[in-house]
């Protein structure tokens, strides 16, 4: 499972900057266009950086899965409660509110 989101969120992220990486080709002399173009870039860049900050979560957790460490509580070191784990499989700290 984690496998597969790495590499869809990998292709998602590499897609925005090619985007983000495209030349401007419209008209130079009109302001709007160059605003619409640097707005669209500026978004696909944010949108690139919040793809990495999910590969690095997801790589956090296949390190924790190697070390034997996945499904506990970075804090407390206490396993997770069975089933805890099945909305977020990135998370990494447990609050007992949350079941």
């Amino acid at each position: 499972m984690l496998l597969g989101l790495r590499d869809q969120f990998c292709r998602k992220k590499d897609q925005l900057v090619r985007t983000a990486s495209e030349p401007y080709t419209g008209p130079r002399r009109d302001p709007a266009d160059v605003a619409t173009n640097t707005y669209d870039r500026d978004l696909a860049l944010g949108m690139a950086s919040s793809e990495q900050n999910v590969l690095y979560e997801i790589e956090e957790a296949l390190n924790r899965i190697r070390s034997g460490t996945y499904g506990r509580c970075e804090l407390t070191r206490q396993a997770y409660p069975a089933g805890a784990l099945e909305g977020d499989s990135l998370d990494t700290f447990y609050r007992r509110s949350r079941t």
